[in-house]
């Protein structure tokens, strides 16, 4: 296990879901984009998978939605798993929380015995960017092996731009967003003063962004099938496919 991650820090952890993560640009239609997708899938959502869970936040947003639907949710990072009992608190009888690694595929032992090939959806949201990049691959053939015929796999994620000016525009965006949301807080930053906080933050070492068009021709070679970009913006995409 990583057990360097700053995402394993507390202080961290909490100040992303109380103030950064608010400033996610056009995070909620990548969230309905999500939802829309399951929605529309031949299979219904029951069991599904959510990768690097954070606090819950995707998984609330379908078993919400899917009244019938359970979920596993897998991350590294206890006080996220810990955030994510008090949000999901409602529908105990409907998680299994799993603290596990996705670097290496240990994790799966983890899962219920007979999660493979048994799982309606799997889904992700800003953590498999954290993989190196030939573990990313690994990481998708076994999403794969856990999809039931017509299963969903839908990530997102943070992707690489294609330039130096698309990774400035992606920036700026970022702090544009963050800006926005500090100004409804007391005591709100300069843009000097979040520019900086935004570039120096202790997570950014920990980004190994890979091109969503790679990720998608990856995912096709695995065997996924109706693999499509669903949504981007800048840096921020919704990429899905099914397991035919």
């Amino acid at each position: 296990m990583n057990d360097t991650s700053a995402w394993k820090n507390k202080t961290l952890v909490e100040a992303f879901l109380n103030r950064n993560r608010a400033a996610i640009p056009n995070a909620a239609d990548q969230l309905n984009v999500m939802l829309h997708l399951l929605k529309h899938n031949e299979r219904t959502v029951g069991r599904f998978v959510d990768l690097g869970a954070g606090d819950g936040i995707l998984s609330q947003l379908i078993l919400d939605r899917f009244h019938n639907a359970s979920a596993c949710l897998v991350d590294f990072s206890e006080p996220m798993i810990e955030a994510a009992r008090c949000r999901l608190q409602k529908d105990a009888d409907r998680v299994q929380l799993i603290q596990a690694d996705l670097h290496t595929p240990s994790w799966l032992q983890q899962l219920p015995p007979d999660s493979s090939g048994k799982m309606d959806a799997v889904v992700s949201g800003y953590c498999i960017h954290h993989l190196p990049n030939p573990r990313k691959y690994e990481l998708y053939q076994e999403v794969h092996q856990l999809l039931a015929k017509n299963g969903l796999f839908i990530n997102i994620e943070h992707v690489a731009s294609k330039s130096a000016w698309g990774e400035r525009v992606n920036e700026e965006a970022f702090i544009d967003a963050m800006l926005q949301q500090e100004e409804t807080l007391p005591n709100p930053r300069s843009r000097e003063e979040v520019s900086q906080a935004h570039r120096k933050r202790a997570d950014e070492k920990e980004n190994i962004l890979l091109s969503v068009e790679v990720q998608c021709e990856w995912l096709r070679e695995i065997g996924f099938e109706d693999v499509d970009v669903f949504f981007k913006s800048y840096e921020l995409a919704v990429f899905a496919g099914k397991k035919l």
